[in-house]
């Protein structure tokens, strides 16, 4: 195949934009939209934000933020249980780190989420207790907690006890989302991207060169053409 120093500048741009994915927010805004989740029932809980009656009911949804063209998607957690979610809101994107025992949560259980309702109602619970609480779901000093027998809940502190001897990978960039509809907040998503593979970078790194080698070829040849009718 003839490498081109055009093929070479495209082969440099695909992996820069795979590179770079998720990573640069500038001047851009995100919508939200639910695309998972449910509600966990139970009689016995305390919750960050209390519901009225006999039987306490807190929801937890997967979002989805994208941009207005679609170019752009990430799926995102609330990390903010005290404020509610409001869907007209537009969202604003920054570049973020989070504290090990998230990031080991997300590399463990956040996988499991996506198509899964109930995982992804457990992982968000697993997710307040790591930012919000004490890191136990049942443990009713703390300032949101659940009986035990319910499943969700349950499954919520498996996925906190699973953290425990976990070594990180660095499989994830994360991405703080925060937003807001007429002047008033709307609570704040943490959403995350693959971390480029070694693969990706290689190729950038190829198509560099071959940018500055074709480049480099093609001064040569004009000054040989310049020459050559001078």
């Amino acid at each position: 195949m003839k490498i081109t120093l055009q093929n070479a500048i495209k082969t440099s741009v695909f992996a820069i934009a795979v590179a770079f994915a998720g990573a640069s927010h500038a001047e851009e805004t995100y919508n939200l939209n639910p695309v998972g989740g449910s509600a966990i029932v139970d009689a016995g809980a305390k919750l960050f934000i209390p519901t009225p009656g006999p039987f306490q009911s807190q929801g937890a949804s997967l979002y989805q933020l994208s941009t207005d063209d679609f170019t752009k998607q990430f799926y995102a957690y609330c990390v903010e249980p005290k404020v509610e979610a409001l869907f007209d809101a537009v969202y604003k994107a920054t570049a973020t780190t989070v504290a090990d025992p998230v990031a080991a949560l997300f590399e463990t259980a956040f996988k499991s989420t996506i198509g899964n309702d109930t995982r992804q109602v457990s992982f968000q619970l697993a997710l307040w207790e790591l930012t919000n609480d004490d890191g136990n779901i049942f443990d009713k000093k703390g300032e949101q907690y659940f009986t035990h027998g319910i499943k969700m809940a349950e499954d919520a502190q498996l996925m906190l006890d699973a953290l425990t001897g976990y070594k990180l990978q660095n499989l994830y960039q994360y991405t703080s989302f925060t937003g807001a509809a007429d002047g008033v907040a709307s609570q704040s998503l943490l959403g995350v991207s693959p971390v480029p593979e070694v693969e990706t970078w290689a190729m950038l790194t190829v198509g560099l060169g071959l940018v500055g080698v074709m480049g480099r070829r093609r001064r040569k040849e004009d000054t040989i053409s310049d020459e050559k009718f001078a």
